[in-house]
């Protein structure tokens, strides 16, 4: 049974009311009629969408189809860049009416522990398949949809990169070069075995430098590198446990014991969850205190003094003890959680 046939264009003349029809529909209820600029806007509408909506990538039961793009991967750019390339370079290829059309390409690069190898004993390899979705509206050329030469041209922005198939290990991996004397850790890498060092592992070199045994962090761009690759340079590696700048910076303190602030003025503090004990040395006189670093959890105790009984903005007060003028008396304030803070007084004899 054949398909449906696809009835775009359209190719539907724009429509004109006639003025006796127009006296006509003049006192007919508009739910009731159709104009010609309804029937217009509404083959507008169908031809806008035709010309610009596609398939998204999910394709659901839409059928679709894979083509293969062979690419150079050690040119510049980007794969996406590679594919649009190669595309747009190669032979004609018509595109299928009514399926969404997706491109790939496969690298093969070396892995570490078990991948493909071609001799017993030989370097082991991973593949890595990038995919893309082609999301251009492709128009017509005599009938057809193509790309490549004849064809379509594309840019980079109408391929949408969809989560590549890569089969590496990506598992801390620690290579261990021996003795290599004074010669430098990234010379030492250069001119060695070649080894899989994939962007997203971590990745440590030891090797004995002058007598001394030494671990670097391999932190370059290259996913392989050894005597077959382009040679990695100083800044690809950082020493442990400092590099060039010093010494690793010293870890926070943590501390489970609250902070002190000798006079806390009229900004309350809520950072911490531990407290913030304020003015315990000499009473707070303010009439009214704000808040600052407002953090769920974060309280403080700030001990006051004064006739008449001060106030927290952005605070609400609850039950505790009843105000007394001119006595030393705990002011607490505590936010309970993001947008709800609340204070109290508490009397200390």
């Amino acid at each position: 049974m054949p398909g449906p046939v696809n009835p775009f264009p359209l190719d539907i003349p724009t429509k004109i009311d006639s003025w006796d029809k127009l006296a006509l529909l003049q006192y007919i209820d508009p739910s009731l009629k159709l104009t010609a600029d309804e029937i217009n806007k509404m083959v507008q509408a169908l031809e806008y969408l035709n010309n610009n909506i596609v398939t998204g990538g999910y394709a659901g039961n839409v059928p679709l189809k894979l083509k293969p793009v062979i690419v150079d991967h050690g040119a510049a750019g980007t794969t996406a860049e590679k594919v649009k390339n190669a595309l747009n370079a190669g032979a004609n290829y018509p595109l299928s009416d009514g399926y969404t059309q997706w491109l790939y390409t496969n690298r093969m690069v070396l892995t570490n522990g078990t991948g493909i190898s071609s001799t017993p004993g030989g370097p082991q390899y991973a593949v890595i398949t990038e995919y893309f979705y082609l999301r251009k509206k492709i128009p017509l050329s005599g009938g057809v949809a193509s790309l490549g030469v004849g064809g379509t041209e594309i840019a980079v922005s109408d391929l949408v990169p969809l989560p590549p198939i890569d089969t590496r290990n990506f598992a801390p991996q620690e290579f261990a070069l021996g003795n290599i004397g004074s010669n430098t850790i990234h010379g030492a890498v250069s001119l060695g075995t070649d080894r899989s060092t994939p962007n997203t592992a971590t990745i440590v070199f030891t090797a004995t430098q002058d007598g001394v045994e030494k671990a670097w962090l391999y932190e370059g761009e290259q996913e392989n590198v050894g005597s077959s690759f382009p040679a990695v340079t100083a800044g690809d590696f950082r020493l442990f446990p400092a590099d060039g700048s010093g010494a690793d910076p010293t870890p926070p303190t943590v501390t489970f014991e609250p902070i002190v602030t000798l006079n806390t003025g009229t900004t309350i503090n809520l950072g911490w969850i531990f407290g913030n004990e304020c003015n315990m040395l000499s009473a707070n006189s303010n009439s009214a205190f704000t808040l600052t670093n407002i953090k769920p959890g974060g309280e403080a105790t700030v001990l006051i003094n004064r006739a008449t009984e001060p106030t927290v903005t952005g605070a609400t007060k609850i039950a505790g003890h009843t105000f007394q003028a001119s006595t030393d008396m705990h002011l607490k304030v505590k936010c309970r959680q993001t947008g709800i803070v609340q204070y109290y007084f508490l009397k200390l004899t």
